[in-house]
């Protein structure tokens, strides 16, 4: 008589097997993104971008100014044995309401515990104020632009490779500031010519929200000198001044910085052992692939 198997519905998990007898190899493409940094008072300087962290086999899109089209932690994150996955998502930086000269606030990191394991980014970093003389850009995930003749803030605080360093300014107190960095490239300098403000660093770009689209996470913030106003360009780059950025793309502000965002992939073969909360949070089939889409804290559950 034939043995029968011995695999019970409590080691399938294990084998990555759905009820549907799909396999899923149970490794996740993840993006962890921190909240942006806020703009510097008083002609102050851009938010440096959130801390970015990438692990899968896609490359940065080397279309963005600067890019360096690096792979960022290429290898897909293991979740073998692992039944949830608690998230926080990183609220933007505050810019600085004032008195003049005081720098903005750095963005709130953002993390994923897989295991005992934590994987965490680092807030973006607050713009110098300006344009009197000496107003750092502070450290962050990316740092933040330099107000006045202040260097910009030093990026990769935290784990190495989140992002880059914010721009300076060293020709004077009278100096306009200095962009913040960005997750695919440095802030630009502040000039005594027009347009005299540096632009934040570009955006890093990844195809993980949806199957199709780059979205560019973490540009930096646009340095201050009078009145610009402008938008967001492709690359995430900030060029509204005074204005908030928008929510769960983790760039620095011309105001207050934006949040933070946690993005799974996986095959679709996951799907039936995947849930997320709360329901805020979103799992959505993209072709092939399963995405769980996190823009506020909570938790992936596997079954």
């Amino acid at each position: 008589m034939p043995l029968n198997s011995t695999r019970g519905a409590g080691s399938a998990k294990g084998f990555g097997l759905t009820s549907g007898g799909a396999v899923w190899d149970e490794t996740a493409e993840v993006l962890v993104l921190a909240g942006g940094g806020g703009r510097g008072e008083f002609a102050g300087a851009g938010g440096g971008g959130g801390g970015l962290l990438y692990y899968g086999p896609v490359t940065t899109a080397a279309s963005a100014p600067g890019s360096s089209g690096k792979t960022r932690n290429g290898t897909s994150l293991s979740l073998t044995g692992v039944s949830s996955v608690p998230v926080t998502i990183g609220a933007g930086g505050a810019g600085s309401s004032g008195p003049p000269w005081t720098p903005g606030f750095q963005g709130n990191p953002s993390s994923i515990t897989v295991g005992p394991a934590p994987y965490s980014t680092t807030g973006g970093g607050g713009g110098g104020g300006g344009p009197g003389s000496g107003f750092p850009g502070g450290p962050g995930g990316s740092g933040g632009g330099g107000g006045g003749s202040g260097s910009g803030g030093t990026g990769g605080s935290g784990t190495p490779g989140q992002g880059y360093g914010g721009g300076s300014v060293t020709t004077g107190p009278s100096s306009p500031t200095g962009g913040g960095g960005g997750a695919a490239n440095a802030g630009n300098d502040g000039t005594t010519g027009a347009p005299q403000r540096g632009w934040g660093g570009s955006g890093a770009g990844y195809v993980i929200e949806d199957s199709t689209t780059t979205v560019y996470y973490g540009g930096g913030g646009l340095g201050e000198a009078g009145d610009e106003t402008g938008d967001y360009d492709q690359y995430g780059r900030w060029g509204f001044v005074g204005v908030n950025a928008p929510a769960n793309k983790g760039q620095g502000g011309g105001d207050d910085g934006g949040s933070g965002i946690v993005v799974f992939s996986m095959d679709k073969a996951a799907s039936p052992r995947l849930s997320v909360s709360p329901g805020t949070n979103t799992k959505t089939i993209q072709g092939t692939k399963v995405v769980c889409k996190f823009t506020v804290g909570g938790t992936l559950t596997i079954t």
